[in-house]
């Protein structure tokens, strides 16, 4: 909480929570592998190969830090507690042993920074904030040891404000006209308006969806309606935008047509917007949930008699499903996934050559949810009373689960900032990154667990893309040997005469002393692996001879500066949303 104490009339509680998995689920990520002929058998074992290389350049921990609140003051203290699952198999484990956690400026300045000890996959930790520091947006950039070992793209980061309270009230008092949001422009900016076919190809005669955003220059979404026609002016269709901003529309092009969307709106008058031009032959492909844990997916096909592909559906960088796939006009597959965790996966039709024809991000087994469930004892209490807060977790069917929670209340006025999303637990380790990263502010701000199944999966096909191309991928069956950064280093510096043969340690939590070899270099290194968990605290003991006491002991901490200045570059994100054209090539 805060060092500031300040009276307000509302509060808002935040909270996360770690969902138990069971251990079998590598076994179940491979249950609906469909091996066909041996053609099809090799493309799924080509497949495996390029998803394991892939699969060595992403970190198996997947952190989160949930931070007490959004918005702080010179002074104040930032506490957060920290989960690492593993990213392949959603299990919270993680074989490192240190969590390191910087406060950053705009300008990538480190304004403080702490390393934590991690313990059964958490770690509980907190940062200060100076007394002087000036007002402005910062960020909290956070990563594990073994983290260090992989692109600084991976690590997690997380915007905070930093005011003083006066300018608070000033900013958020009725009436203020210098209130971010409070004034719109003159004039209506440029508008981007762009439309994804489902799935990357648009083919002539068949019918597809195709979703559509319009997007202002500063990234601000902006809902539209409007109407499609053709190159001779006739009306196609009308579209509209839903209430999250993206919307979809349906039809089937007309081969040698070419098709322009305008904008209902005198300010929009004599602008038209083009639509992909539509290809002679090609496969479109289409998905949609039919129920619990049944996933659909139809693939229709203009002129490719002969031809043949191969189905593919992974799951957290894992092959769940794959098949050979062969037809003339229109293929229909159900699959079942309620054996499997929910998350996002990507459904992709490939050529024989393993490139890329067809693909659409989805969310899978969208109903396998905690409900988490808070009441109070008192909707209402005044400074210095007490409430007690019943907290109860339940799976989708309403039956208890066991869950780790972590709570935090936040004063509405001092500790609450609106105008930046505070990350959820839940979309960071459900949802794709990349799609995340990419949502508008209005849609994080709202928290994805908040919107009906219908809009998140518009809002895939809006705002998810590919993430490689396996024919891009080169196959390396080396292994490479990681990094090893959960020790510290002690150097015993001084004439060799007076350097110690070993370094002695006591904490406070244990008795026992633990004695380190010290090399040739002068060096002992102590593990963090192998002090008991319940070790806070170590101190270095004097050595029995006198005259080695004169000579300084230096405690040094491995770092892997690189990875530490790239990753400060990444914790610096633009908030505002560039469309980018969903292409199959």
């Amino acid at each position: 909480m805060s060092d500031k104490q300040v009276e307000s009339s509302r509060y808002c509680i935040c909270y996360t929570f770690r969902i138990d998995i069971m251990k079998t689920l590598l076994k179940l990520l491979f249950l609906f592998s469909v091996y066909g002929n041996a053609f099809s058998q090799s493309l799924t074992e080509e497949m495996t190969q390029v998803l394991n290389q892939v699969g060595k350049k992403i970190p198996s921990d997947q952190l989160f830090i949930h931070s007490d609140r959004n918005f702080y003051h010179g002074g104040d203290t930032i506490r957060f507690q920290a989960y690492i699952r593993d990213s392949r198999t959603g299990i919270f484990e993680t074989e490192s042993t240190t969590l390191y956690v910087l406060l950053l400026n705009s300008e990538r300045v480190t304004i403080d920074s702490a390393r934590f000890r991690i313990m059964y996959a958490e770690a509980t930790g907190w940062l200060k904030v100076p007394d002087d520091i000036p007002s402005g947006d910062y960020s909290i950039l956070a990563f594990t040891s073994n983290g260090m070992n992989f692109s600084p793209e991976f690590t997690f980061t997380s915007r905070v404000r930093i005011d003083s309270f006066l300018s608070a009230i000033k900013r958020s008092a009725p009436g203020n006209q210098n209130a971010p949001g409070s004034q719109l422009p003159q004039q209506l900016p440029q508008l981007d308006l762009r439309f994804l076919p489902e799935g990357g190809t648009f083919i002539s005669g068949i019918r597809q969806r195709l979703a559509f955003n319009a997007v202002r220059p500063t990234g601000e979404g902006l809902q539209v309606t409007g109407t499609i026609t053709n190159q001779r002016g006739e009306k196609i269709t009308g579209f509209r935008s839903t209430k999250y901003g993206p919307g979809v529309v349906e039809f089937a092009p007309v081969e040698r047509d070419s098709y322009f969307a305008t904008l209902d709106g005198e300010e929009f008058k004599g602008v038209k917007w083009s639509l992909p031009n539509p290809e002679r032959s090609g496969v479109s492909l289409s998905v949609s949930n039919a129920g619990e844990g049944i996933t659909d997916i139809t693939l229709r096909g203009r002129e490719i008699s002969g031809k043949s592909w191969f189905l593919t559906v992974t799951l957290n960088n894992v092959l769940v499903f794959s098949e050979d796939v062969r037809f003339d006009t229109l293929y229909r597959k159900r699959i079942r996934t309620d054996k499997l965790p929910a998350g996002t996966a990507f459904i992709t039709l490939y050529d024989r050559e393993l490139n890329p024809v067809a693909e659409r991000l989805i969310f899978l087994n969208e109903y396998k949810k905690m409900v988490v469930n808070i009441g109070l004892s008192s909707p209402s209490v005044f400074p210095g009373d007490e409430t007690e807060l019943t907290i109860n977790t339940t799976d989708e069917k309403g039956n208890s689960i066991k869950s780790i929670i972590s709570v935090a209340v936040i004063d509405s006025l001092s500790g609450y900032y609106s105008e930046i999303p505070m990350p959820e637990i839940e979309s960071a380790y459900l949802y794709d990154r990349d799609f995340y990263n990419n949502l508008p502010f209005r849609v994080k701000s709202e928290g994805l667990e908040n919107i009906e199944p219908e809009s998140i999966d518009l809002l895939l096909m809006s705002f998810g893309w590919r993430k490689f191309y396996p024919k891009e991928v080169v196959i390396d069956n080396s292994d490479h040997e990681l990094e090893n950064y959960d020790y510290l280093k002690i150097v015993n510096n001084g004439p060799a005469r007076r350097c110690r043969s070993d370094i002695r340690l006591i904490s406070n939590e244990s008795l026992d002393i633990l004695s380190l070899p010290v090399n040739s270099h002068r060096e002992a290194h102590l593990l963090y692996d192998s002090l008991d968990p319940g070790v806070r605290e170590i101190l270095i003991l004097p050595d029995k001879e006198p005259i080695k006491n004169s000579s300084t002991v230096k405690v040094v901490f491995p770092e892997n500066k690189n990875f530490t200045d790239k990753a400060k570059a990444f914790s610096v994100r633009a908030e505002s949303y560039k469309p980018r054209t969903h292409v199959i090539r």
